[in-house]
């Protein structure tokens, strides 16, 4: 999922993996969560599903409130709002 959402190809196949990661059960070292969340909402973000990304967003990161990366992405989504 991770690389087609930087290659910017196969969306619908990434966002399939990602939600399918959001239902496993996580194990060790596995990313967590919030980064699931992160990367779902840049598949919609390409897609130009801007509600469903910000959506994303806000539930990565009631995972990790302090994500950076996330808190940028959403500003920038709630601007194209």
């Amino acid at each position: 999922g991770r690389t087609s959402v930087f290659s910017e190809t196969d969306l619908d196949r990434a966002e399939q993996y990602f939600k399918k990661y959001l239902q496993t059960k996580l194990k060790g070292w596995w990313p967590d969560k919030a980064a699931a969340h992160w990367r779902l909402a840049m598949v919609y973000d390409l897609k130009g599903e801007t509600d469903t990304a910000i959506a994303e967003l806000e539930k990565g990161l009631k995972l990790q409130p302090k994500h950076k990366e996330m808190k940028k992405l959403l500003k920038k989504l709630k601007k194209k709002q």
